[in-house]
């Protein structure tokens, strides 16, 4: 039995860090071949760690994805009452045949629309069932770090030595810029965001275990880096790549929101205003001004861009206001699951001209209310919302990094799917629910406990200053 769940956790780990790789899994066979495997995994699963508090939030989501899926459903089958989009009745009088409507305005087979969710919520569920158990938060926060630094470094080899390849496949667009092994520039910015967050709380983490309370900040740095440990130097070197990465994608909104985000999960991981006490507040402040020519340095690109084309690009604002037309009409079960594409050439704004190719509404909660209905996308969005706010007590209240890490990379997501479509695309996708989940499987854990464990790695050299804070270690770093 034991062999088994450690199949299942290496199977599900994985498909954690494969899936960005084939081009972020955009093509069918890709999400349909996780999804078994993750499936797979769930089903040898260990499943001791689950305890009552866990059963609230797997029940919400279970029942939010019954939800969405039967609204899916509804919008499929034959349908000749309210709601019925008016496109099948038009297409029955001119073709003349006999009208078989329904209220999406497309006849595509929930299995397909729903392939995408469906793997989200069986992401969600492997990582926090495997999240439960001992170490399991953070092997998947290691392993999706990992993963993320061997794509930064395989693109930029590839940005300089093949410019016009993506993997096996000429890449078409962003020629100048970092993608990752996405096909999106702003995909891979929110990806390598992700993986930035983690590895830097992976360097906290690591930093606050080898303090000392023996000497103060200063002294503990110059010791750290008279002979710097492995994973200290791993986690840092993780980070700046990662970070190096966010800026190469020239993505604005990517590196922005990942920029703020990694100072959040900075802020909530240490008390930084104890530590400039102890520090100086003269050092901290040149720290500060450092930090803040090398982030101008990093995003040189990101402002050149933003200077010459503003923070959003033309036309977006009026597809918004074409998009929030699109759910006026139809609120309550939307236009149909994954019809976006097919139904807004329809609705494409003249100002437009021929620039661009919407495809997306680069909004996911505007274009979920308009395939959907307000109902079932107000319902998810609720239920993100309430994870999110989950998170935040916790991360206020606490710091496991795991929980932190779920916050800020949650925000991030979230943010900028906002005014993108990032978490639309399953390689990233799953990263995000993995991370979120291994978060919310550890709301209940006291974090005394973790704090414990640390402690007793640390007999010799306890906890100092150097985190500000005399508050318990975390846990869930790549390089825990």
């Amino acid at each position: 039995m034991e062999t088994a769940h450690r199949c299942s956790r290496g199977l599900a780990l994985a498909v954690f860090a494969l899936a960005p790789l084939p081009f972020g899994s955009l093509d069918a066979v890709w999400v349909a071949l996780w999804t078994v495997l993750l499936a797979l995994s769930l089903v040898t699963a260990d499943y001791s760690g689950i305890r009552r508090g866990h059963l609230l939030p797997i029940g919400i989501g279970l029942a939010t994805f019954a939800v969405y899926a039967s609204v899916a459903c509804l919008q499929w089958t034959v349908w000749d009452g309210p709601f019925a989009a008016p496109i099948w009745s038009e297409a029955a009088r001119l073709l003349q045949t006999k009208p078989h409507p329904r209220i999406s305005t497309i006849a595509t087979s929930p299995l397909l629309t729903l392939a995408p969710a469906a793997l989200f919520v069986v992401a969600t569920l492997r990582a926090f069932v495997m999240a439960t158990e001992e170490g399991g938060d953070r092997q998947i926060a290691r392993i999706i770090g990992r993963a993320a630094v061997a794509y930064a470094l395989y693109s930029a080899a590839s940005l300089v030595l093949a410019p016009h390849a993506l993997l096996w496949r000429d890449k078409e667009a962003y020629l100048g810029n970092l993608t990752g092994t996405f096909i999106n520039r702003n995909t891979a910015a929110t990806y390598f965001g992700s993986a930035a967050i983690i590895w830097l709380l992976a360097l906290i983490r690591e930093l606050r275990i080898r303090s000392s309370r023996r000497m103060d900040a200063v002294q503990n740095l110059r010791s750290l880096m008279r002979q710097p440990p492995r994973a200290v130097v791993m986690a840092l070197g993780g980070f700046l790549t990662c970070y190096s990465a966010v800026a190469a994608t020239g993505s604005r909104a990517g590196f922005l929101l990942t920029t703020v985000l990694v100072l959040l999960a900075a802020s909530l991981s240490v008390d930084w205003w104890s530590l400039a006490k102890r520090v100086g507040l003269w050092r901290a402040a040149a720290a500060v001004g450092a930090l803040l020519v090398l982030i101008e340095i990093w995003g040189g690109g990101v402002a050149a861009r933003i200077d010459q084309r503003g923070l959003a690009d033309q036309g977006r604002l009026q597809v918004y206001s074409r998009v929030a037309d699109i759910v006026a009409d139809y609120p309550v079960f939307g236009i149909g699951l994954g019809a976006f594409e097919a139904f807004f050439p329809s609705r494409r704004p003249a100002e437009l001209g021929s620039a661009g190719i919407w495809v997306r509404a680069h909004s996911t909660p505007l274009e979920m209310a308009a395939e959907m209905g307000l109902p079932a996308a107000g319902l998810v969005f609720a239920v993100f919302a309430g994870a999110l706010v989950a998170l935040g007590r916790s991360s206020l209240t606490g710091r496991r990094s795991s929980v932190i890490a779920a916050f800020c990379v949650g925000l991030l997501g979230l943010l900028h799917s906002s005014i993108d479509f990032s978490l639309q695309i399953p390689g990233y996708a799953v990263t995000f629910a993995a991370l979120m989940a291994a978060g919310l499987a550890r709301l209940d854990r006291p974090s005394r406990a973790e704090g414990h464990r640390d402690d007793r790695r640390t007999e010799r050299e306890p906890r100092t200053a150097l985190s500000g804070s005399e508050r318990p270690a975390n846990s869930g770093s790549p390089a825990g």
